[in-house]
């Protein structure tokens, strides 16, 4: 199982309106603050050094960390959808680093339990009964050092966007692009 950690900074900006310039936005430099303002349910917990660990060593485990407040991404009368973007760092480091850990995803959920998800491969968003419904509303982008081939993953070492299941909406190997747009390839898994 892969312990996962968040360090340094996490960062949202969401325009809450495509077209105006209100703008909610929130910043972590850390955890350090002994009652940081995240929700942490199961296994997740913040270390004495203020990193955000969402599991550890034990195999099948899940944990989550979600900002606490509902945060609306659609416009109920206009019908449009907010746009957002962020910065975070993290490191899984996985028992076995050949085999992966799984990995985690940064999402969007209609509330802060998803109490009845599973770990593994579901990283603890949804379950083998409701994976794929459409009533889920979860949007989630998802890095992952696991080959699945229930969800049909490209590779084991990849980012995919899902909404509303894990057989992702878009996938890439994993990787990232410097200032003058040049790719270079990432490994998740340590």
């Amino acid at each position: 199982m892969a312990t996962l950690f968040f360090f340094l900074i996490l960062s949202l900006s969401l325009y809450t309106s495509p077209s105006s310039s209100q703008l909610e936005e929130f910043t972590y430099t850390g955890f350090h603050h002994p009652k940081p303002n995240l929700t942490l349910n199961d296994a997740a917990l913040i270390r004495k050094s203020g990193v955000l660990q969402l599991t550890n060593e034990t195999s099948r485990l899940k944990g989550h960390a979600f900002y606490p407040s509902p945060i609306q991404f659609k416009n109920s009368t206009t019908k449009t959808v907010s746009s957002f973007s962020t910065c975070f760092a993290f490191s899984i480091h996985p028992e076995y680093p050949k085999l992966g850990g799984h990995g985690f995803a940064f999402t969007f959920a209609p509330d802060d339990q998803l109490s009845s998800s599973l770990p593994s491969q579901y990283l603890g968003l949804v379950n083998s009964s409701d994976a794929g419904n459409f009533s889920n509303h979860i949007f989630a982008v998802e890095f992952y050092t696991v080959q699945d081939f229930e969800f049909g993953d490209i590779n084991d070492n990849h980012i995919d966007i899902d909404v509303n299941s894990l057989a992702s909406n878009a996938s890439a190997s994993a990787a990232y692009f410097t200032s003058d747009s040049v790719k270079h390839d990432l490994n998740l898994k340590g």
